[in-house]
């Protein structure tokens, strides 16, 4: 065997001397097939383990989302809740001066409370379904506030403790029960005591809901 290796290592001396080209491009062309044939070998190779890949990864499922998706939705639903609740506060300044001047002309000689339970009726009206959904809307609605049928909201300014009034509403006080409508306290029978559930008394002014 060895003595067969060493004549093929002889002839191939003798073919390099005798034809230096030809045994060149014959010595590069199997380089050239077995560079192939290892870059074969090893893409089979990186198949071989991508194949195997995604059996790793699904033997141990994804944590699951669904607790923090219900958590979310938990949190958005009482953030809505509570927002109905306390209704909004965001209006401009011609509906704070009309707010301000209807508590004037309602309860121009009551105290700072009594002129913002007055407007909390009107917000409370803005925020029911049962009214008007603007706080304009509330106010000019026909028969709702006597002054303004009468002409009496036209006639008045707010002064500054109706402003102040203003201010108590606006910093969260609320102590209307939702009061949706008030009167002049009397002792006789009226329409709202009648029709409406009592709710408390202010000042000169009773407050009620409706039944």
């Amino acid at each position: 065997m060895i003595t067969k290796i060493k004549r093929f290592f002889k002839r191939q001396r003798r073919l390099a001397k005798r034809y230096p080209i030809a045994y060149t491009v014959r010595i590069l062309i199997v380089a050239a097939i077995i560079a192939g044939l290892v870059a074969g070998i090893s893409k089979l190779a990186n198949i071989g383990r991508k194949d195997q890949a995604p059996q790793l990864t699904t033997e141990k499922p994804e944590p699951t989302t669904e607790e923090p998706t219900t958590q979310i939705e938990t949190e958005a639903a009482t953030e809505e809740t509570t927002t109905r609740l306390i209704g909004s506060m965001d209006w401009d300044a011609d509906e704070s001066y009309m707010m301000a001047k209807m508590a004037m002309a309602e309860a121009e000689s009551e105290d700072t409370e009594c002129k913002a339970l007055v407007i909390l009726v009107i917000l409370n009206r803005v925020w029911s379904d049962r009214f008007p959904d603007t706080i304009e809307g509330v106010i000019t609605q026909r028969n709702a506030f006597a002054p303004y049928q009468n002409g009496r909201y036209d006639r008045v300014e707010p002064d500054a403790d109706c402003w102040e009034a203003l201010d108590l509403v606006m910093s969260g006080w609320d102590e209307s029960q939702g009061a949706l409508y008030f009167e002049t306290t009397t002792d006789g029978e009226t329409w709202h005591s009648t029709h409406l559930d009592r709710l408390f008394e202010h000042g000169a002014l009773t407050f009620y809901k409706e039944k």
